[in-house]
């Protein structure tokens, strides 16, 4: 496929061309929600989306603000967790945010990881290494818990 942007006048766009671009917006969740996050792991919210074919996808999750409860530095894990409908193996996709002790802050965090094709959900869950950490949501939009799958194209 010709790069976006290495087309010259005259090229003609073919169905291979377009269907390697990523389309966009998969599925997304928010919720205005609290969690207290400890060592045990919680489930924050999912996303079902369906893919043709093989795709690239990206899997993000947005903390508008998080608490460290008492002074020791803390990680937050986030895992997403993929499970498809035809019952393959569950496979991880994790990250980790180190948070400095007793601090207030914002996380975002994301996965990228290319998928068959297939119906997948996609769990987002966190736990911490030690302590509490709370995740607190707000009912104003910018105080979201967002979780979204997006599309990047064909590998």
């Amino acid at each position: 496929m010709t790069a976006p942007g290495g087309f010259s006048a005259g090229d003609v766009l073919t169905a291979a061309d377009m269907n390697a671009l990523g389309a966009g917006v998969l599925d997304y969740n928010e919720t205005a929600s609290d969690f207290s996050l400890t060592t045990s792991p919680l489930d924050i919210m999912n996303l079902t989306f369906t893919l043709p074919s093989t795709r690239i996808v990206m899997v993000a999750a947005s903390v508008p603000l998080y608490d460290l409860f008492g002074g020791s530095p803390a990680y937050v894990a986030n895992l997403f967790q993929n499970t498809n409908a035809a019952g393959s193996p569950t496979a991880y996709y994790g990250t980790a945010y180190g948070i400095p002790g007793a601090t207030q802050g914002q996380m975002t965090t994301y996965n990228v990881t290319t998928l068959t094709a297939g119906t997948y959900t996609m769990y987002w869950v966190a736990s911490t290494n030690t302590g509490t950490v709370r995740m607190n949501g707000s009912t104003g939009s910018d105080l979201r818990h967002q979780f979204t799958a997006i599309d990047l194209g064909a590998p």
